[in-house]
């Protein structure tokens, strides 16, 4: 049974939903752990965890959270392919 909690707990993802506009980026991290991916473009810096979560910050303060940027890659990508 011990085992069973100790994997389940293993398992879980962190919640994005606790992550909200104006938190800083240790607060986010905190939440969240160590983002999957990076991508820095000066004082706006994107953070990937996993495959589909995105929080966006400026100067280190949260401006946005994406819980499903699957959904949004395949919506761009829609707009690119009509043009």
């Amino acid at each position: 049974m011990v085992l069973g909690l100790f994997l389940s707990a293993c398992n879980e993802q962190p919640d994005i939903t606790k992550v909200q506009k104006g938190m800083t980026a240790n607060q986010v991290m905190g939440i969240m752990g160590r983002p999957t991916n990076v991508q820095d473009v000066g004082e706006i810096v994107w953070q990937r965890y996993g495959q589909d979560k995105v929080v966006v910050l400026e100067n280190g303060i949260v401006i946005n959270v994406v819980a499903d940027a699957t959904a949004v890659d395949d919506s761009i990508k829609k707009l690119l392919d009509t043009k």
